[in-house]
């Protein structure tokens, strides 16, 4: 199936990984627990979770596509701030999905998010609707409450883990590749761009909150002990240039040992 631009969609198992993206072939891999389309289709349980993992899954192959050839310009630390802003706005994305179908009669998302890791930014983003479309068009209130759900997503010490690990894995593999990361630091723009809403293509982030995780250490800062080592390692790493076994500081020296060796 395509969607988006020059984007495939299959469906393997992928041992309980939500999903997977190929970027060199731009297939999106959704994990459909070992079951063929039909058997998903009889089981709500399961087919909740593989529809779910799709929203993930396209919404986070946009932001790839934003972001690709440009991250590596960017210090460490705001890569981090990407994958984390990333990562939140693709879940309020299914949010905002279940909502959606859940007013067309289609609950069985919005109950499984319920029961989800996210429920807090669900039910966060529920009670902030239904306030604030008694005094706001439905527009605004969408994004009021879209933009509660987001900055929620910052507050699990567990979610913000999971997210700096698997971005902390990417920058390894990523100097292992070679790759020197720059100095940059994230900017309104790039911030409106990866928070866009499905509606105007505007961001759904109010002003404030924008500036404030541009401005923030709380939306940057590592909160796990050892996340903040590999941080400092990636970051000294990013600044060492190796000749074989040997690193060296200085980019110069480095390469007159290469041309001896």
């Amino acid at each position: 199936m395509v969607i988006l631009k020059d984007w495939m969609i299959e469906y393997r198992d992928l041992n309980d990984l939500p999903y997977d993206l190929d970027t060199d072939r731009r297939i999106i891999i959704v994990h459909n627990f070992g079951l063929s389309k039909t058997q998903l289709n009889q089981s709500p349980y399961f087919q909740s979770q593989v529809d779910l993992a799709e929203i993930e899954a396209i919404r986070m192959a946009r932001h790839v596509e934003w972001l690709n050839g440009t991250i590596e310009q960017y210090h460490p630390e705001q890569v981090l701030l990407a994958g984390r802003i990333c990562v939140a706005d693709c879940q309020v994305q299914k949010i905002i999905h279940a909502y959606n179908m859940k007013l067309d009669g289609q609950s069985l998302l919005w109950k499984y998010l319920l029961c989800s890791d996210i429920s807090d930014m669900v039910l966060v983003f529920e009670k902030m609707l239904e306030k604030l479309s008694l005094s706001h068009d439905d527009q605004d209130a969408s994004r009021q409450t879209m933009t509660a759900a987001f900055n929620l997503w910052f507050s699990n010490y567990d979610r913000v883990h999971q997210c700096d690990h698997n971005t902390l894995s990417l920058m390894d593999d990523m100097i292992d590749d070679g790759v020197t990361f720059g100095a940059k630091n994230i900017s309104k723009n790039i911030l409106a761009c990866l928070t866009t809403s499905p509606d105007d293509q505007t961001s759904y982030l109010d002003r404030f909150l924008q500036q404030d995780i541009l401005n923030n250490p709380y939306y940057r800062d590592t909160k796990d002990e050892y996340d903040s080592i590999h941080l400092m390692q990636i970051i000294s790493d990013n600044k060492t240039y190796r000749v074989g076994d040997v690193a060296f500081s200085d980019q110069n020296l480095a390469a007159r040992f290469a041309i001896c060796e």
